[in-house]
Formats: C-alpha cells, sequence, structure tokens
C-alpha cells in the first residue's frame, strides 16, 4: 500500500516521485498550519498520486492523507554518502548496546596415534570474546523558514531543503569519522566550539593515536615508499588489499595525480576496468588498494598529523574496513516546529549514529596516518 512505499527507502522512480509529492504536501500544510486538503497542491496531489497509486496498484491512495514525512530523507543521505559506506553497518534497537565480538581459536595442536585404551585427550582451545559498547549520539541541523512564506514558495524550497539537510548531515558524519575526538581539549586546535559534530565520538585519525606507539609515519617525501610505510605500520591488518581502503584529501589527490615519477602504479578507474565492487567515492587503487577523497581530511597541518589550522600540510589514511562499526539507531529524520517568538517555523534534520573499533584499539593497529605531505 501507499503507506508501506511512503515508510521505506523507494525502489523505482515512480515510488520516489510518490514520496516527492507527500513530502512536498505535507511541508506545506505544517508550514502554514492548515489541514492538507484546503492546499492548492491537494488536488495536484490526488490526480498524481491516483495516477501512480494505479501503476503501482496500491490499494489504499483513496482515503490517504499526507501526515508525515516519507523516507525520502533516507534515500538522499544514502546517494551522498561516501565515507559511511565503508564499514560494517550496525542497526541499534536501542542505545546503549553491548555487542559481543568473537575471537579466534588460535592453531591447533599436534595429536598423536592413539596407542592404548585411554588415549590423552585432543587438547582443546577457546575463543576469546570481547563486547563493544554502541552508545548513540545525534547529530542535527535547523533550517529556518519565514511566516510569510506562501505555499508556491514552499513547494519550490522542499527539494532545496531536503537535499540541504541530506548534505549537512552527511557531510557532519563523514567529518566525525575522520576527524573525531570526544577528549577534552580535541585533538586539533582548529576544533573548540563543545558542540563540535568532530566531537561525536572518536574517529579513525584519533584511533591511530590510541595505540602506545601510534601508527604515524612521516609522508613529508610524498610517494610510493611513504605510503607503503603507512601501510606496513598495520602489520597484519594491512595485507589484503580488499579490506584496506585509503582516504586522501582534496589538494593531495591533485598532486598524487600529477606527480607520475613518484606515483607510477596509483590506477584510476579506467584503469582498473570492471570488478566485483567500486567502493562509493572512489577514484582509483594503489596496489589493489581503493583510494577515497575526501574534503574532510585536514589540510592545514603543520608538520604533524595534527590541526592547528596554521600549516600547509595534508595527511592520509589507511584503515582496514572490517575492522570498525557504524551504528545507527535512528537514521536520517526530518521534524518541523513552530517557534512562536521568533515567528518562524523550523525544520529540524537529525540521526543517532555511533562509531566504535572491533578491537582494542590500545593494542591493535588497524589504521594508520601519513603525515606532512604539502599541499601549499
Amino acid at each position: 500500500g501507499l503507506r508501506e512505499i511512503l515508510a521505506r527507502p523507494a525502489r523505482d522512480e515512480r515510488e520516489r516521485e510518490l514520496q516527492r509529492l507527500n513530502d512536498r504536501v505535507f511541508l506545506a500544510s505544517r508550514l502554514l498550519r492548515r489541514d492538507p486538503r484546503g492546499l492548492r497542491s491537494w488536488r495536484d496531489w490526488q490526480r498524481r498520486s491516483g495516477e501512480l497509486s494505479r501503476a503501482l496498484n496500491l490499494t489504499d491512495n483513496e482515503e490517504f492523507v499526507p501526515e508525515s514525512f516519507s523516507l525520502a530523507l533516507v534515500e538522499e543521505v544514502r546517494a551522498q554518502r561516501r565515507l559511511p559506506t565503508l564499514f560494517e553497518s550496525v542497526r541499534l534497537p536501542r542505545s546503549p548496546l553491548r555487542w559481543p565480538v568473537e575471537g579466534g581459536i588460535g592453531l591447533p595442536y599436534l595429536v598423536g596415534e592413539p596407542a592404548t585404551d585411554t588415549p590423552s585427550l585432543v587438547p582443546t582451545r577457546t575463543p576469546g570474546t570481547n563486547e563493544v559498547t554502541f552508545a548513540a549520539k545525534t547529530i542535527a541541523v535547523r533550517v529556518p523558514f519565514s511566516h510569510e512564506f506562501d505555499e508556491d514558495s514552499i513547494v519550490a524550497a522542499e527539494d532545496y531543503v531536503r537535499r540541504q539537510i541530506a548534505k549537512s548531515l552527511t557531510d557532519g558524519l563523514e567529518a566525525a569519522l575522520l576527524n573525531g575526538d570526544t577528549s577534552s581539549p580535541h585533538m586539533d586546535g582548529v576544533v573548540s566550539a563543545t558542540n563540535d559534530v568532530r566531537r561525536t565520538f572518536d574517529g579513525l585519525r584519533r584511533l591511530a593515536r590510541r595505540p602506545t606507539v601510534p601508527t604515524e609515519t612521516d609522508a613529508s617525501t610524498f610517494g610510493q615508499s611513504s605510503w607503503l610505510g603507512a601501510r606496513r605500520a598495520l602489520g597484519v591488518y594491512g595485507l589484503d588489499p580488499a579490506e584496506l581502503v585509503c582516504i586522501i584529501g582534496v589538494k593531495a589527490y591533485y598532486r598524487l595525480l600529477g606527480d607520475a615519477t613518484n606515483w607510477g602504479d596509483f590506477q584510476t578507474l579506467d584503469k582498473i576496468g570492471p570488478r566485483a565492487v567500486n567502493l562509493t567515492g572512489e577514484v582509483g587503487a594503489l596496489y589493489g588498494v581503493p583510494v577515497v577523497v575526501s574534503s574532510y581530511v585536514p589540510e592545514t597541518c603543520a608538520g604533524t598529523a595534527l590541526d592547528d589550522g596554521t600549516g600547509t600540510d595534508s595527511l592520509f589514511l589507511l584503515a582496514n574496513r572490517r575492522c570498525f562499526g557504524l551504528a545507527t539507531q535512528v537514521g536520517p529524520t526530518i521534524e518541523t516546529v513552530w517557534d512562536a517568538e521568533a515567528l518562524q517555523f523550523k525544520v529540524i534534520g537529525y540521526q543517532r549514529v555511533d562509531f566504535q573499533p572491533w578491537f582494542n584499539p590500545t593494542t591493535e593497529r588497524a589504521v594508520s596516518v601519513g603525515y606532512g605531505v604539502s599541499v601549499s
């Protein structure tokens, strides 16, 4: 039925159009504080939704009145995501949630041939167990609307507002995944506000500093040799290129492209050819390791792996994607409220997420940073 389509991500273009129509009518009704059936766009909703419902063989269109946003925002966020799609996805039914993690059982034993009626038992090994606690945090953004907006203005703005909220939530999560740090003060001097999204959880760069000897490699001589040094720091976690991803900043990526001498083995997508999986945002590969570009990789470091905002250096990261979990308790959601004191309508987008390693970050090395990459 129609309610089912609005409550899940769209599967084709007709379902997407239904969701967009629903969201436009609902947003206009909330911001104008009027019953949807009293809007000028109501007839258009009835006509077009009726056509689409008949094409999709839906049964509940006649009595349906838009009363909430569809999951079109979820679709929009998924389409824009790059880094969040790289890691294991976890759905949280509640928060906090303890997630059991089971280790390996180790190597087998050599067992001799039985020579008596009471041979020795085969030695046992017990799998190592651990648990990871996910505690979801809320990241949110608010977009104000003037109370003087009319219906035509609201309908015209609906797509734009949804796209901007989706972009804000996606970019915020990406910034936290790379640069998150829950300690105080934050590792980066450029982060001072207590509500900065980069304080949501410990991101990859912070986790690279958790071992006794941080997995940070001087990459001031920016080339394949320094890249291999950063990969070597991962040890066993850096062996399988299918499990790895290299995340690089925009300026460093362009420097890489223009330096065939030091990056001769880098392959762009047209040279890689078809393969089973191409990661979202992937621009190429080095020794089989996918390379993804992010505009949230710091570019104002000063000779270290920390961003003080005064330098002209960037960095890159190498991470084993299988070693981290990105948990979601509440997916991208939109709410609208009326603020009488400000004479404004406010559209709020939010989600509840957490990011954790599956291992003990103080002893294991599954993420490495190469710093000192000049991008001046």
